[in-house]
This record gives C-alpha cells, structure tokens and sequence, in this order.
C-alpha cells in the first residue's frame, strides 16, 4: 500500500506520504468525521511485513501499550487496524514534524533554524520530560529503545504550554537490525548508511539484546550530549562502529561546549557508561542530575524558546518569537495528555560536523565518508523501502539487567496478603484437572515440532513457526467461570522479550479463532497480561505488566505460576502469582473476553521454546 494516496485503510483514507522509516510508512490520513462535521486528520503508520509476522505484531501491541498510560508526554493514540493483511497505528497528526525534522529545517537565507548547541535551559526541559514518559513505560514493563530526534515532537498543552513528546514505542527490532547489518557489512551501500544512523543513540548492550530501562537512560542522554554539544556521543563506520559503541570513551562534553560545567560533564558521562550498572538508578535521577548541573534556575523565555523545536520561530539562540503557534499536535481523542506512538517523519538527524568528516576519513574510503555524512538523505530515501529486518541476532544469553522494581508500601503488601490467601482457599482441595506432564497420559494435541512430549515436560516451540503456539487442556471438565490455572514454565530457547505462560478463558468464535486472556513472563524478569481477540479489532489488547522481583531471570530458569480468574458475581477480577509471591491484580468487568472458557499454555514470539510441568487446574467457586 505504500504510495497509494488516496487509497483507504479501514475506516481512513490516506492523504499523502509523510515519510518512512525502517518499520513502515506513515500518511497523513482522514479519519471519520467530528464534531464539526469535518473529517478529522490523523497519522497512519503502516507497519512493515505481513500481519501475522511476529515482529509486525509486537510494534502494534506496544504501540498500543504506551497509548494506555495516557501520559501527556507521549504522542495520543487512536487504534490499530488490520487490513488487507497489514496493520496499521493510527495516532494524532503532528503537523509540526519531529525534532529532528526541525534540527534539520533551513531558512531562507540557507541557515539552520536551530542551530546547535541548543540552549542549556530548553535541552533540561526536554529531558525532564521525556524522562517522564519512559519512567511511565518502564513501570508497566516497556522499554523504548529506539530514542533518537525523529522520535520526539512537540505538542501544546490544554493550557497551551509547549510538551516534548515521545513516540514510535516497539521499534527496538530496528536497533539490533541495524547491528547486525554493520557485522556483515563488506562495502558501504544504502543498508549501512540507515544501520550507522539507527545507531547514534543506542546503548552498548542493545547490539546483542533488547532494550532496558537503563538503555533508554544511555538514549537519552545520547540525545542530550548532540543537543549540547553538536556532536553524537561515539562515532565510526561500518563493523568498526560496533566496536567503538562498546569500547571507545565519551568526550568529555565541555570539550566541544566550554559552557557547560564539570557537573554536566559528570551527569552525562555518567548515563552514557558502557555498563548499565554504572548509570544512574532511574531515568528521573538522571534527568534531575543534568538540571541541576545546568544551572537552568531562573532562566527566561524558556516555553517560548522550548516551543521553537517544533519550528514555530527561527532560531533558539534569539530569532523573533512572537508566538508559538504551530505546535498544536491534531488530537482525535481531546483528551487532556493522551498516550502512543508516532511515526519517522522525513528528515533526520543533523548532519554530522566537518570535525568528525575528518575523523571518518582517516578509517573509511570516500564513497563509505559520503554515504556517514549523507546518512539524513539516505535514511530518508531508504525509508521509502518499507525495510524491516526481522533478525535474530547471535545466541540466547541468559545475561539480562536487572531493572529497578520499587519496594512494595505497606497497602500493596495487605493487598499481597490478602490475594495469597485467596490462592490458598481456591486450591485447598482437589484440582478438577492436574497433569505432572511427564508424558501425554491425557492426550494433548501434539505434532512432533510445534508440540511435543520429551524429557519429562510437554514442549511448546515458536522455532520453526511464525505465530504464537497453545496448547489447552484436553479435558472436558475444564470450561469454568472461576479458576485457578497454576503450570512450572522454563524458557530453554529465546532471548529477551519472548514469553510464556498460562491462557484462560479460551472461547472458540463461529469463525474458527479464539479470545482468550494471556499471563506470560520472559527471561528477563518481566511479566505481561494480554487480551487476544480473534474476530474483533484490534486482535490483541495489553492489560498490565512490568517486571517482578518474584520471576527468576535467564535461560532454563523454572518459573511456577498461577492466576485466579473469578468470572462471576460484581467482583470480576484476574490475580496472578509467581513462584508463590502475588504479582498484580486486573479487572475484568470491562473486557471483551467473555470470563468463561477453557485453560492452556502458551509461547509467545517466533523462535522460542518452553518447557511445561505439573499443570493443574481448580474449580475456585469458593472465592467470591
């Protein structure tokens, strides 16, 4: 669909190209008609590949989480559509454009209109609150892992105040992408152009895994160093790029801005370490760090300036600003904040100073130097491919980080309590289904490949599979309305951010899908809850997650889980355990799953596999 203007999405009819990026295309778009009786505009973000590819899904549902948290510093969101095969975030329109598209927007006179360094005043105030949207994400267990100036705009206030805003939540893919195309790169073409771009902003430990919450505090301060000081923190070419991100120290910024103090210096060289153990403890404790070595106290103009990123003056340094108009950001919901995702408009980055031209020529051919210091024009025009790499890169580690999980206040611990103790009466008598799992005494349905018996557990595997895999309970007693599904679950094959668990409330639809709901952990500590909808829109909804002490981390690490689903009465409601500790609790009241169906298992992500034991199911009518 990409260059079909004029041409209809679901209920949208794409306008015209706004850009692309490594994920998809973005159109402006008109949507259904408001209350003026005028179509509303929108952004549509055309998701690459197929919308049963796996990499294509977990874009969408991100999006979608980071649309939930309704936090003002992220771009509104609208839906997900499928159509025609293809998935599609629809999301609020920024005719502004992005950072980057206005870091690199030119005067008449041929001039930058924001020239870097940026002021010290206006680069606090952007991280403070970009801050605040990923401290949002990471405690429902998003990380964004793809910060960069094209990613961030800026909207207006319902007070009319200038926001930085984040957008493009589920594109980390592109990250490890873009490393392993510089690993195989022999010659300089369009691919090792876009993959050197891609990876200005991104943390050492982002080349070989996923992203963190640390790895966001690296990308930000990634992106503060440039706006500071006009340079990217690690620069270089092709394989050697991926060196110099792991191994090559951080200038000190003040060597390139003699403005700024020692202090900043340390904030930054700080959150930029190689080691994300050596990095702040959280985003806000970096963001308050750098606003205080700053020393933007008492600084004036700042809304005003602050409002010139999204072109609405001529210059942070001092231009005429009379206002700023021109940074409202087109909001469908009118909503006062609203959350989500938004697309890689053209443009990109600034183009990098003649000093580090000269540093790329001592390492790399003229053809290779070109193609670094054009890399805005050849990320634009390679954008125009819809190129999503969908790689897998080296072998699973079961190495993660540790993310920051706060300390339970008195309330949660009661809460904690009294949900255990609900667990307890729920299975203090004979489970209406138990299977050790040992062997297929119960006749699940196996293949050999996808699922099947072998070393004393029931296996289900993503690895020669593009689809999420489940397995429910080959019993006919197991159709309840209140339960209690516990199973031991270990991750012998994938990395980071594959996840497996438990399904309950599965029910068939007359067009042969399910809807069910998910409880689901991964390796690195995180746990998620989803609604799948088979024949609705959009096919899966993110209810809750984030990461718990209570979940072990790596690789062939057992996990016992549990969730107690009560279906019926005024409390509907949804409890899940790990290895007996109380994680969350979620209400259920105002689903689209209907709180009866079957149980099973599940793994979630192409290329992983898990391993299942001692599965029971309870019949939990005794908890109200």
């Amino acid at each position: 669909m990409a260059g079909q203007e004029g041409s209809t999405l679901g209920s949208y009819r794409l306008v015209r190209r706004l850009g692309g990026g490594g994920a998809g295309e973005v159109y402006l778009a008109e949507g259904p008609s408001g209350a003026d009786g005028r179509p509303q505009q929108v952004a549509v973000k055309l998701i690459s590949g197929s919308a049963s590819d796996p990499t294509a899904q977990n874009i969408a549902r991100e999006a979608q989480a980071a649309g939930r948290l309704q936090q003002p510093h992220i771009i509104p969101f609208h839906e997900i559509v499928q159509d025609s095969g293809r998935l599609a975030i629809v999301m609020a329109h920024a005719p502004g454009g992005s950072l980057g598209d206005n870091l690199q927007a030119k005067n008449a006179a041929g001039q930058r209109k924001l020239p870097l360094p940026l002021g010290t005043a206006i680069v606090a105030r952007l991280v403070s609150q970009v801050a605040a949207a990923l401290e949002a994400a990471h405690a429902i267990g998003l990380a964004h892992g793809d910060l960069k100036p094209n990613n961030i705009f800026v909207r207006t206030s319902p007070s009319g105040r200038p926001l930085a805003a984040i957008g493009d939540f589920g594109q980390s893919v592109l990250t490890g992408a873009a490393a392993a195309i510089l690993a195989r790169a022999t010659a300089p073409n369009e691919q090792t152009s876009w993959a050197a771009t891609q990876l200005l902003f991104a943390a050492p430990e982002q080349l070989t895994g996923a992203a963190t919450p640390a790895s966001d505090q690296y990308g930000l301060a990634a992106l503060a160093y440039l706006l500071l000081t006009g340079e990217p923190p690690v620069v270089g070419d092709g394989p050697a790029l991926l060196q110099q991100i792991n191994q090559q120290p951080v200038e000190v910024p003040s060597r390139f801005n003699t403005a700024l103090s020692p202090a900043a210096d340390e904030a930054l060289l700080r959150a930029l370490a190689k080691d994300p153990a050596q990095r702040f403890p959280s985003l806000n404790a970096f963001a308050q760090a750098l606003h205080e070595a700053l020393a933007v106290q008492g600084a004036t103009n700042v809304t005003q300036q602050f409002g010139m990123l999204s072109g609405a003056g001529e210059s942070a340094a001092g231009g005429n600003v009379s206002s700023v108009q021109g940074v409202n950001l087109l909001d469908m919901t009118g909503a006062a904040g609203g959350g989500s995702a938004h697309p890689l408009p053209p443009g990109g980055i600034p183009d990098p100073s003649p000093k580090i031209n000269k540093r790329l020529a001592v390492i790399a051919c003229i053809a290779l130097l070109l193609s670094i210091t054009t890399c805005v024009v050849a990320s634009q025009a390679f954008g125009s491919s819809a190129f999503l790499p969908h790689i897998t890169l080296g072998a699973p580690s079961s190495q993660t980080n540790t993310p920051f999980i706060p300390t339970p206040n008195a309330t949660e611990q009661a809460e904690a309590r009294a949900a255990t103790n609900e667990l307890h009466t729920a299975t203090g008598h004979q489970p209406v289904f138990s299977d050790g799992l040992a062997s297929n005494t119960h006749n699940w349905t196996t293949d050999g490949k996808t699922l099947y018996f072998a070393g004393g557990g029931f296996h289900i595997s993503t690895l020669s599979s593009t689809t999420t895999v489940g397995a429910d309970t080959p019993s006919g007693q197991t159709n309840l309305t209140n339960l209690v599904a516990q199973v031991n679950v270990r991750l012998v094959n994938g990395q980071v951010g594959d996840f497996a668990g438990l399904r309950f409330f599965v029910s068939q639809n007359s067009d042969g899908s399910e809807d069910y709901y998910c409880y689901l952990v991964s390796i690195e500590g995180r746990y998620a809850v989803w609604e799948h909808q088979g024949n609705r829109n959009p096919t899966w909804v993110f209810v809750t997650g984030g990461y718990a002490n209570a979940i072990k981390t790596g690789l062939n690490q057992t996990n016992a889980l549990a969730v107690l689903a009560i279906g019926s009465g005024s409390n509907q409601r949804a409890l899940f355990f790990a290895n007996g500790q109380f994680i969350t609790m979620v209400g259920l009241s105002n689903s689209d799953i209907q709180t009866a169906g079957g149980s099973g298992l599940m793994v979630f992500e192409d290329g992983a596999e898990a391993v299942f034991t001692d599965f029971a199911l309870y019949d939990a009518s005794n908890v109200h």
